[in-house]
């Protein structure tokens, strides 16, 4: 029988009521999706850039999905074993000014967004795995600077670059995900941020994966589900913590229902309140202990 979904709050004829445990599945609102993947290794080209300024993509996402919970970066570096070499990556949004003279235009970015915690690098092929936790919009600029390297032969770091792009949303003329360009900041300003080609032609596309999911739920939560003769209450709450759930008829007088432990932001214990014939009017919150 297919379930209603009623909202997080909901009121409903209910009287004598019981309590039934029922087996977990996952809220189907937190699936995280790829919605930007440029990483297949058959597309990886040598062509990139070694630059010691911030530089990076603005990229558009595909689906609906925008609070980022990982991203995947992939660089290339040619250094002696012992450098130590940093990276730092951060997320724009491209809110500034145009950077095109004439009918077309690309804002540059300007809002910070998010900026990582500098994480390490090694010589050769390495993809690092961020978790930003940020909300960004459809598109947003993400950016590298890299510190501890001397970007000339021998010592030498760079995004590594991929094409075709697997995963991105539509743009104009028939590109996806991003265009060929890419940004580079040559100054100090947010108007120094300009529009750049890399000198062989190939599309600037770098090995990026953005994984996301629906904006996350403060918890503890609940959500009320209509199934035939029954409500069904998906409690979600912090692993391991207990969870009160309260009812009321007129929103403010609150009396405790029952309880619950909770399983992880990811994985709700579902409660069934099989419903009788009384015309009692109940509202349904959870609470932390």
């Amino acid at each position: 029988m297919k379930t209603k979904p009623c909202g997080w709050i909901a009121r409903w004829v209910c009287s004598l009521f019981l309590p039934l445990l029922l087996s977990t599945l996952p809220f189907a609102g937190l699936r995280a999706a790829v919605v930007y993947d440029n990483t297949a290794l058959a597309g990886m080209s040598k062509d990139s850039v070694s630059l010691l300024v911030e530089h990076g993509d603005e990229i558009a996402l595909a689906g609906t999905e925008r609070w980022v919970t990982q991203f995947d970066i992939g660089t290339y570096g040619e250094f002696p074993t012992n450098a130590v070499v940093n990276a730092v990556v951060r997320f724009y949004a491209n809110d500034g000014t145009d950077a095109l003279d004439g009918p077309h235009f690309a804002y540059r970015p300007k809002t910070l967004l998010w900026e990582s915690a500098p994480f390490t690098l090694k010589p050769g092929g390495q993809t690092s795995s961020l978790t930003p936790l940020v909300r960004v919009p459809d598109s947003f600029t993400w950016t590298i600077r890299f510190t501890g390297i001397q970007q000339v032969p021998g010592n030498l770091v760079m995004p590594l670059v991929v094409n075709p792009i697997e995963i991105g949303a539509p743009l104009a003329n028939g590109y996806k995900g991003s265009y060929a360009d890419y940004w580079r900041k040559d100054g100090v300003t947010d108007d120094s941020w300009m529009i750049y080609m890399l000198s062989s032609g190939t599309p600037a596309n770098f090995y990026v994966k953005v994984t996301a999911t629906p904006d996350p739920v403060t918890l503890p939560n609940l959500r009320v589900v209509r199934s035939g003769n029954s409500l069904i209450l998906e409690i979600l709450g912090t692993s391991g913590a207990p969870v009160v759930v309260e009812s009321s008829a007129d929103l403010r007088t609150w009396s405790e229902a029952f309880r619950v432990t909770g399983k992880g932001v990811g994985t709700p214990e579902r409660v069934s309140i099989v419903s009788n014939t009384g015309v009692s009017q109940l509202f349904w919150r959870a609470k932390g202990n």
